[in-house]
């Protein structure tokens, strides 16, 4: 029966720290063990071996803000105004068109 692909890398993570502290001769029994059950190569094992205890930094993914230009803003806010959308869900709340005067600037839009 073959493994899948998560459970090759569990039992690659749970040997990962044994691997990492061991001496010669206990690595490689531990290659060979995991190249058995895996039916990986060994170099690869040994790679996959490696990068199991390396620590990754993840970086948070932001999404692209839009950027509206002063021109096209007072289009948008009529445009939002007739959708009654949230104005609160624009990018910019410092902008001409939104903030605490924003209903009377819709109000002189239409």
């Amino acid at each position: 029966m073959e493994l899948t692909m998560s459970q090759r890398k569990a039992v690659t993570r749970k040997k990962a720290l044994t691997y990492r502290n061991a001496n010669r001769a206990d690595k490689s029994r531990i290659l060979t063990e995991l190249v058995e059950l895996t039916l990986w190569h060994c170099d690869h094992t040994r790679v996959a071996l490696r990068e199991a205890v390396r620590i990754k930094i993840v970086k948070t993914r932001l999404g692209r803000i839009p950027t509206y230009g002063p021109n096209l803003l007072p289009g948008l806010v009529k445009c939002w105004s007739v959708l009654q959308a949230s104005v609160r869900k624009t990018p910019d709340l410092d902008a001409p068109g939104f903030g605490a005067d924003a209903a009377v600037r819709i109000k002189n839009l239409i």
